[in-house]
């Protein structure tokens, strides 16, 4: 059952990142023409709405969900090491119950805010303002499941995004360097 849970949070991961990514490049083409634009004193006061009020929120919440699975969030070490250990796991436990209800709160509530604003448009006369707030549940869940299946230790692939996204453009490995010095 584990394998099915994984592989479809896997799949989830893939695409949240896929779509920040979508995001991310959509902002660097959108601010750029505007930026190209502006130098022939044209420009499109739209182009910044895109970029700021539509991209920048999914870009904000599916990097915080994906920073979430990967253990990137701050973390402060308030207590020395010499704790006795039930008590740095309670803080642990704590964390993961506290990040949980901060992805249920942020897919509630932008749940309430797509409702409120469906049928509204924005400035732009053909995007419907509820597109701001589209990615926000995505993360939401993303990151209140993430939690909590670290909580309860399920074994899951938390390390799928780092062998499958962050291995690309990285510097070889020291086998790699030292294998490739033994033959040359």
């Amino acid at each position: 059952m584990t394998k099915i849970i994984q592989k479809i949070m896997d799949v989830i991961h893939i695409a949240s990142i896929v779509l920040a990514i979508a995001c991310l490049s959509t902002q660097i083409i959108v601010i750029t023409i505007n930026v190209v634009l502006r130098l022939f004193s044209m420009g499109f006061s739209q182009m910044e709405e895109i970029s700021t009020n539509m991209m920048m929120p999914a870009i904000t919440f599916l990097s915080m969900a994906i920073g979430v699975k990967l253990g990137l969030h701050i973390n402060v070490d308030l207590f020395p090491k010499s704790v006795p250990k039930i008590f740095t796991v309670l803080l642990e436990k704590m964390k993961y119950i506290l990040m949980a209800g901060i992805g249920g709160v942020i897919f509630y509530y932008s749940i309430i805010k797509m409702s409120l604003t469906n049928g509204i448009f924005s400035s732009m006369p053909f995007l419907p303002l509820m597109l701001q707030y589209i990615f926000l549940p995505l993360a939401g869940l993303l990151i209140t499941l993430d939690s909590i299946f670290f909580l309860f230790e399920l074994k899951l692939d938390h390390e799928f995004i780092d062998r499958n996204f962050l291995k690309i453009g990285a510097a070889k490995t020291d086998e790699e360097i030292t294998g490739e010095e033994n033959h040359g």
